[in-house]
């Protein structure tokens, strides 16, 4: 399984019995974001074999990502057991702290919040390139943010979505650059 960009940084493969990650003990990283908490830390190639004090002991995944969300609420800090070159270490990464989901999430949440906003700059910072289906959707979160700051880019990519329309072919592609 391919995982996404996740809040240290980390890409990373996971693979247990007949594709369930419920059997995966450990994970691959495949890449490591620049200026990431990661960055530096596990390199591709490396594999986490753990998380706190201990191997994983349960699906990798689930244990990964439970350990994020307690990092985040609490200390930021989240300590790895990483294997490289034949030998383990424990490493240590440091997230930001945004606290904990309320239980209303997402609405009415400070931590739902600071991750939409969060992942709204990243989207600022990356730019809004050709128009495509995961752009547009990119595209959709900075306007719904409401955040004028956007509202530049935003007009700039109107243009461009407007431009690579072809009459008289309204597909389900062009939804989302339509809205």
């Amino acid at each position: 399984m391919t995982g996404t960009w996740d809040p240290p940084g980390i890409r990373g493969w996971v693979y247990g019995c007949q594709g369930h990650t419920a059997d995966a003990r450990q994970i691959l990283v495949t890449a490591v974001a620049k200026d990431s908490p990661a960055d530096g830390i596990p390199n591709s190639g490396d594999v986490v074999l753990g998380i706190g004090g201990g191997k994983f002991s349960g699906d990798a995944c689930i244990q990964f990502a439970s350990a994020i969300t307690a990092a985040e609420e609490k200390s930021g800090l989240l300590r790895l057991i990483r294997w490289r070159e034949g030998q383990s270490a424990k490493v240590d990464l440091k997230l930001p702290v945004l606290g904990a989901y309320s239980g209303t999430a997402p609405y009415g949440c400070p931590k739902s919040k600071a991750v939409f906003e969060r992942g709204c700059r990243l989207i600022a910072k990356e730019g809004l390139k050709q128009a495509d289906i995961p752009i547009d959707l990119n595209a959709l979160a900075l306007l719904a943010s409401g955040n004028r700051e956007y509202q530049p880019m935003l007009a700039d990519y109107a243009k461009k979505v407007a431009a690579s329309l072809h009459p008289g072919m309204q597909t389900w592609d062009y939804g989302y650059g339509n809205l």
